[in-house]
């Protein structure tokens, strides 16, 4: 049975309206909210376990750039922009924000990622 609080931090994640992911130590997606879902246009079931890189870029091997690696390695929190295609086939640019998420001794365990579209502040 899923506790009160467990059901309230789901909550609020999927209250937030910009896409956001969180990520294990091998950039497997473990959850994302349903704004992520919305704006790619994809189920859960086609999300939870797959690699970021080969579902948001269409690769098979880690970005070359990739913050959430730097995240992970560093364990503070990292801002840049990248530009994402989206599935009506435009490319928008996302300023993209991760975060470390640390357990009790302050080991990053995983990322959480937000990503805020900003291409019309951009253009």
């Amino acid at each position: 049975m899923i506790s009160y609080e467990e059901q309230f931090l789901a909550r609020v994640f999927d209250s937030v309206t910009d896409p956001m992911a969180i990520y294990d130590r091998e950039f497997r997606i473990l959850r994302v909210n349903q704004a992520l879902l919305a704006r790619f246009r994809l189920s859960l079931e086609k999300v939870i376990d797959r690699y970021c890189y080969e579902l948001f870029y269409d690769r098979t091997t880690m970005c070359k750039d990739c913050h959430v690696e730097d995240v992970f390695e560093h364990g503070e929190s990292r801002m840049l922009q990248k530009r994402i295609s989206t599935p009506d086939g435009s490319e928008r640019i996302f300023e993209v924000h991760s975060y470390p998420i640390k357990d009790e001794k302050g080991n990053t365990i995983q990322a959480i990622e937000h990503a805020r579209d900003i291409t019309e502040r951009k253009y």
